[in-house]
């Protein structure tokens, strides 16, 4: 009994540590077709500022990286990132720091006010 006690522990110790890593989701195109984003999660060991931080990389239509979104939310809670149905807006439906929004103007991200429609599109983001 011990030994499959110390099996199972061992199994689910290492099940865990495997789950550990740097995430990097699909690139998801605007509905503009002007830029696509990325999502990203550094999870690895080291201790940097960054780390558990749910990060949004921006492409234009070429693929080529423009710049990133520090959207300080954490990893450890539910989140999801998607465009807006029209337009170039990135919406972040976080459950740690709340909903959030950036108009893409370029190369850079214009954060701007959650309206009723956005914070609506944040909410089936999020799903049932």
């Amino acid at each position: 009994m011990y030994s499959k006690l110390l099996f199972l522990m061992v199994s689910l110790a290492a099940t865990l540590i495997a789950c550990r890593g740097d995430y990097v989701g699909p690139v998801s195109v605007s509905p503009t077709g002007k830029y696509g984003l990325r999502t990203t999660v550094t999870t690895s060991n080291v201790q940097l500022p960054s780390n558990d931080i749910v990060v949004v990389h921006l492409f234009d239509a070429q693929g080529s990286e423009l710049f990133e979104i520090d959207t300080r939310a954490s990893v450890h809670m539910t989140w999801h990132v998607d465009w807006a149905l029209y337009g170039d807006t990135v919406i972040l439906y976080s459950n740690d720091i709340g909903n959030r929004a950036w108009v893409i103007d370029g190369r850079k991200a214009i954060e701007v006010d959650m309206t009723p429609s956005l914070n609506q599109r944040a909410d089936w983001m999020k799903g049932p």
